[in-house]
């Protein structure tokens, strides 16, 4: 073989090697912790933050449901359906409501499927309520939890408070809903 063709040789196959080990660099790279949901919720709570009790509130009626569907499971894992409605009770307008649930951080020893521990209407969503004109918000979250759970220890951690922020043209409430209807089904 000629020296030239050689050294191209030699050349093609050094350059190739990187080639594949920088792609393959990249492929194996460490994935950035990036959290979708804080670009789309309000995910803090203000440490000034004070919350009331939800039947005392003026302003809206909170209402929290949390169902477990044992047979709608998969894959050894079972959903629980959080459901939070927020009715306004003043005849006022609320522009622009932005609503936010906040889970104990207890369920993080349950949920499996995500870590995320709060829910709530979009930052981008413009919703206005009104008493007589709509019913209010209701938004959701399901988060999925093993099977063959501890039904009693489930259930005393599903009551748990369900913290939630309100916020609409200016003003923000802070209430917590601790009556949360649990169903199994």
């Amino acid at each position: 073989m000629e020296a030239g063709k050689k050294r191209r040789l030699i050349f093609s196959s050094v350059t190739l090697c990187i080639l594949i080990a920088a792609v393959l660099l990249y492929l194996n790279r460490p994935a950035q912790a990036v959290n979708i949901n804080d670009d789309f919720f309000v995910s803090k709570i203000t440490s000034d933050a004070d919350f009331i009790d939800s039947g005392t509130s003026k302003y809206f009626t909170y209402t929290a449901t949390v169902r477990v569907d044992d047979s709608r499971g998969a894959y050894d894992l079972v959903p629980v359906d959080y459901i939070i409605d927020v009715t306004p009770k003043a005849p006022d307008t609320f522009p622009n409501v932005l609503v936010t649930a906040f889970l104990d951080d207890k369920m993080q020893n349950w949920i499996v499927t995500d870590n995320v521990l709060y829910f709530g209407t979009k930052k981008t969503e413009q919703i206005t309520i009104r008493k007589n004109n709509n019913t209010g918000i209701v938004t959701g979250k399901t988060a999925w939890i093993k099977s063959g759970y501890d039904r009693d220890a489930l259930e005393r951690d599903l009551k748990l408070p369900i913290k939630v922020k309100v916020s609409w043209e200016g003003n923000t409430e802070y209430a917590v809903i601790s009556n949360a209807g649990v169903q199994f089904k």
